[in-house]
C-alpha cells in the first residue's frame, strides 16, 4: 500500500492519480470529510487523519510513504513542513515502513534569495535536514517552482541544479511515482524543472 500524505492537495491529488493509473494501490490522507470523494473517484482509499492531531493510524499496513503535504496558506509551516515532517520520519523508523519519499522545494539550501518564502523554505530545509541523517530509505524531491499546465513529459533533473524554473506539477507527480519504487533513488535529492529531456531519459542519467 502507498500511502500519500497531503492527498488533496494540488500536487498530491495528481500523485494519487498517478499511482491509480500505473495500478499501485493507493492510501489518501485528508483532513476533512468533504475531501474524500473526489479522491475515491480516482480510485483511492480514503483515510481522515490531522499532521497536527492523529495521523499515526494512516501508516498501518503501508510499504511506501509520499509526504506531499504543505502548509500552503494556513501559515503553518513551522508545525506542517518541519514539525510534523520530523514526527513522521520518527514514527517511520520506531515502527516502519521504511520507504518514504518527501516533496519539498528548490530554495532550501539558498532560501536568502527567495525572500518572499524564505521562512518556509527554512522550515522545509530543517526537515530535510532530518531525513538525511534518519535511516530511512528516503527519496528527496525537490521542484523548481510549480504550474498548472498539463504534463510536458520533458525535465532536467540532477542531484543540484545550477539554474532554477518552473516545472509542472504532473511532471513532478510522475517522477514521484517513478522513482518510487526504485531502490536507486534510495537517499538522494531530486531537483527538478521544465527542460527538453524525456521524464524517463532523464531519470536514468540522474540515477543510472
Amino acid at each position: 500500500m502507498n500511502l500519500v500524505i497531503g492527498a488533496a492537495g494540488q500536487t498530491g491529488k495528481l500523485i494519487v492519480a498517478e499511482l491509480v493509473r500505473v495500478g499501485k494501490p493507493v492510501r489518501a490522507m485528508v483532513r476533512r470529510e468533504e475531501q474524500r470523494a473526489e479522491l475515491e473517484n480516482l480510485g483511492a482509499e480514503v483515510v481522515l487523519g490531522d499532521l497536527t492531531a492523529g495521523w499515526k493510524h494512516a501508516l498501518e499496513g503501508a510499504s511506501n510513504v509520499v509526504f506531499a503535504a504543505g502548509a500552503g496558506m494556513s501559515g503553518q509551516f513551522v508545525e506542517i513542513d518541519n514539525l510534523a515532517a520530523v514526527a513522521l520520519m520518527g514514527e517511520m523508523e520506531a515502527r516502519g515502513p521504511k520507504r518514504l519519499l518527501m516533496l519539498s522545494s528548490m530554495g532550501t539550501t539558498y532560501p536568502e534569495r527567495l525572500p518572499f518564502i524564505e521562512a518556509v523554505l527554512r522550515e522545509k530545509r530543517k526537515a530535510e535536514i532530518v531525513l538525511e541523517a534518519s535511516a530511512l530509505e528516503w527519496t528527496l524531491v525537490r521542484p523548481g517552482g510549480l504550474s498548472n499546465g498539463p504534463a510536458s513529459g520533458k525535465v532536467q533533473v540532477a542531484e543540484s541544479l545550477q539554474v532554477g524554473g518552473m516545472v509542472p506539477r504532473a511532471d513532478v507527480a510522475a517522477l514521484c511515482v517513478s522513482v518510487l519504487e526504485d531502490p536507486r533513488s534510495y537517499r538522494k535529492v531530486l531537483e527538478v524543472v521544465a527542460g527538453e529531456t524525456a521524464l524517463e531519459t532523464a531519470l536514468e542519467n540522474a540515477l543510472g
